[in-house]
């Protein structure tokens, strides 16, 4: 299977100069911590836009937002351009941010009930990206985030975590074979006098693997290389799988870091084989 999985990275939100709009605490999207939310003071769509400047012109193949509280018809608009607030480089146009849709075992209410998440702000526990997986890599300074969700029942648009980055998206990807997810409870059993269970419930976090077998030698074998000496183990990374379904993305994919760094194998002449291991940030 081709091209089924994009590892966003490095995020440049965190060095950015963030402005625009109307909010309190935009600053927080600079951090790595999910409940340092940027909150809009209404749901205007003048206040609910962010410029983004990176600093400098860099490969960007992914936008993203975490921990958010978009509604059921919020759309929003992804502009890359050369001078701020432009779409000179890319403009998405304005598309729907929900990819996914909801019925039979849960609801689009599922998304603010993270079971175990805790927390004074059951908002921050969403378990499903914004996510827009760019057609191609993009080379761009600044960055315009453009949310239209006026009918928000909250009365404001919250944000916990800004994906903005580059990506690998190797051209023969991870394979039936090679591609596994999973999740892993972190929910603490605990054994009574008389052996009966309790429970102290925590979040389950998603973890996924990825053995590209097949990488060239040369574009795709640095950036995984790099990835690795870069990011660490504490660096963060973004896992989107099957990135021309942008409703799979937003439904399987997740913010982490690398669970280890992985070995390079050399199979064949001009051939890299890796395998990848990422786990949510928590």
């Amino acid at each position: 299977m081709a091209k089924n999985v994009l590892i966003g990275w490095p995020n440049r939100a965190p060095g950015a100069v963030l402005s625009g709009g109307s909010w309190t605490t935009l600053g927080n999207l600079n951090n790595s911590d999910y409940w340092r939310v940027a909150r809009s003071t209404s749901t205007s769509t003048s206040n609910t836009a962010i410029n983004i400047d990176i600093g400098r012109a860099t490969d960007l193949r992914v936008v993203a937002l975490a921990a958010h509280n978009l509604s059921l018809s919020a759309t929003w608009r992804i502009k890359l351009g050369t001078t701020a607030g432009s779409g000179d480089v890319y403009d998405s146009g304005s598309v729907a941010v929900w990819a996914m849709t909801f019925g039979g075992a849960y609801s689009w209410a599922d998304q603010f009930a993270w079971d175990g998440a805790g927390g004074a702000d059951d908002y921050t526990g969403s378990p499903y990206l914004a996510c827009l997986p760019l057609p191609t890599q993009y080379n761009a300074r600044y960055a315009r985030v453009e949310i239209t969700d006026t009918s928000n029942p909250a009365g404001y648009v919250q944000i916990g975590k800004l994906f903005i980055g580059g990506g690998i998206q190797p051209a023969i990807g991870a394979g039936y074979g090679g591609l596994s997810e999973s999740w892993v409870d972190g929910s603490e059993r605990i054994a009574g006098f008389s052996l009966e269970e309790s429970f102290l419930a925590r979040r389950r976090l998603r973890q996924a693997q990825c053995q590209f077998q097949h990488l060239d030698a040369g574009y795709e074998f640095r950036a995984l290389y790099e990835m690795q000496r870069r990011q660490g183990l504490s660096g963060e990374v973004l896992f989107l799988p099957e990135p021309t379904s942008v409703a799979e993305c937003q439904r399987r994919g997740f913010l982490g870091r690398l669970a280890e760094l992985s070995e390079i194998e050399y199979p064949h002449y001009r051939h890299r084989s890796m395998t990848v291991r990422i786990k949510e940030t928590p």
